[in-house]
């Protein structure tokens, strides 16, 4: 994923340039989302840390925002518990 990718999701994600609010949520692939997944899993298996530091790794290693990780982890969780 280059620069320019990951500031147009940004940019997406954030609202800015788009027009109406129901355009605000941005769709990420399923692909993309399993992957980011699979990192933080890989991430979060190191015994003793915590899940902060596993998202940061994960958005560092995957080059998204934070909150675009956070939010692809909190829906699988949401997912696997309904």
């Amino acid at each position: 994923m280059t620069a320019w990718t990951m500031f147009s999701w940004r940019r997406l994600y954030n609202g800015k340039g788009v027009d109406s609010v129901e355009e605000r949520q941005v769709e990420i692939p399923a692909d993309t989302r399993q992957l980011v997944y699979n990192v933080y899993v890989y991430f979060s298996r190191k015994p003793g840390r915590s899940a902060k530091t596993a998202v940061t790794k994960t958005a560092r290693a995957t080059m998204m925002p934070r909150d675009i990780v956070e939010d692809i982890i909190r829906d699988k969780h949401r997912d696997r518990t309904n």
